[in-house]
């Protein structure tokens, strides 16, 4: 089970940090195994949280199929995928969050 929650993890972090890279609104991005925590934010400089922006990301996600919980008003979002996870459904849901991140930071 170690092995696995390390594989899930990594895999979405990967997935992650390429979002990180294109969306400034990512302030963070921290976890262990397959818990993990992306951090929202207005101005990485300040870090500001995205408390609205983050429940909007939520919302798009959760009509796409992609559930996770908001913590900190919002402003985290919090994945605890299951040990049974395949790799395609990691890439599934990283997607849907990449076209949340793409729709809400158009907003902006």
């Amino acid at each position: 089970m170690p092995a696995k929650a390390r594989a899930i993890g990594t895999r979405m972090r990967e997935r992650l940090a390429s979002l990180m890279q294109r969306y400034e609104m990512i302030g963070d991005v921290r976890g262990r195994g397959q818990l993990i925590g992306v951090e929202l934010v207005r101005d990485r400089q300040r870090k500001e949280p995205a408390c609205e922006e983050g429940r909007a990301i939520g919302r798009y996600c959760f009509e796409r199929g992609l559930i996770f919980s908001l913590r900190r008003n919002g402003s985290v979002l919090r994945f605890v995928p299951p040990a049974t996870t395949s790799a395609d459904q990691i890439d599934r849901a990283m997607d849907i969050l990449g076209a949340a991140f793409e729709t809400v930071s158009a907003r902006a």
